[in-house]
């Protein structure tokens, strides 16, 4: 397999493989969400008030938990939404063009931080490609744009230290064909450009996955410094949290389950009854 790199707007990757050459022609990436932001989100309504009609008490361990019968409570009725205005007459602009929305889920095991084995599911079947890039700094990837794809990102990340691999893991089989297939692949930091390649030679056949994919990559060339701090600051947040909780551990608290019966509408009116032999 040869690999080869040029820089600029117009970037390509090469592909040999077989004696096939694959052109994979890089989509420019306009934007990128890496987190969710939850600044919108309303505040919790207040909780409805119970009328215990009788209680239950089960034994969990170290917490309890209670089963109440209440009385059906009475919801707030809702909030009128006001009625939508509707836009001033007058000449406007034309619409902008929609963009197609693709979803992808993208199933990587990632050896020692530096190559990465990717499996996703295209319209003809499995597809399979290696990249040189550590794609746990894509896990926190929601979306990013091309100029005409919006592109939801789903990476679930499985991470493998090759020395502990034993030759009859699955895995070391997996990372024997990535050292076959990519000989010459370096792990690539921030600034340098990425690369990958597909592993069954499918490019043709799926298209729409490997355009994705370059989009993808060229995505994480023009954004691997925050990618990379974004991921650090998750890994630190996560440990802080560990921590916190291993030196303070939550009292367990106990549970309560509140139910009332509601009158079922399959049967209205009492059933007939009728003579019995």
């Amino acid at each position: 397999m040869h690999l080869e790199r040029n820089c600029g707007a117009s970037r390509r990757l090469i592909l040999t493989r077989f004696g096939r050459t694959l052109p994979l022609a890089l989509a420019l990436c306009a934007s990128g969400t890496f987190a969710q932001d939850n600044s919108n989100r309303t505040a919790p309504t207040t909780p409805l008030q119970f009328q215990v009609l009788q209680s239950w008490k089960a034994d969990a361990g170290n917490h309890s938990v209670y089963f109440n019968l209440v009385a059906p409570p009475a919801f707030p009725a809702p909030t009128p939404q006001p009625a939508p205005v509707a836009p001033p007459a007058g000449p406007s602009d034309p619409p902008a063009p929609q963009k197609k929305y693709i979803s992808l889920m993208i199933t990587a095991t990632v050896y020692d931080h530096q190559i990465t084995d990717l499996r996703l599911s295209g319209p003809n079947g499995p597809f399979q490609a290696f990249s040189n890039v550590d794609f746990n700094y894509l896990t926190g990837v929601q979306t990013f744009e091309t100029d005409d794809t919006t592109y939801a990102c789903f990476v679930i990340v499985d991470n493998q230290n090759s020395s502990a691999l034993s030759s009859t893991d699955l895995e070391s089989a997996e990372l024997a064909q990535v050292k076959t297939v990519l000989p010459n692949l370096q792990t690539a930091p921030a600034g340098t450009a990425s690369q990958y390649a597909v592993a069954e030679g499918t490019a043709n056949a799926n298209t729409d996955i490997t355009t994705a994919l370059s989009a993808l990559h060229l995505f994480y060339d023009n954004c691997a410094t925050q990618l990379i701090q974004a991921y650090q600051q998750r890994l630190a947040a996560a440990a802080a949290a560990a921590q916190q909780q291993s030196q303070n551990p939550p009292a367990p608290k106990d549970t309560v389950i509140n139910f009332w019966p509601i009158k079922s509408n399959l049967f209205s009116t009492a059933p007939a009854t009728g003579g019995g032999q």
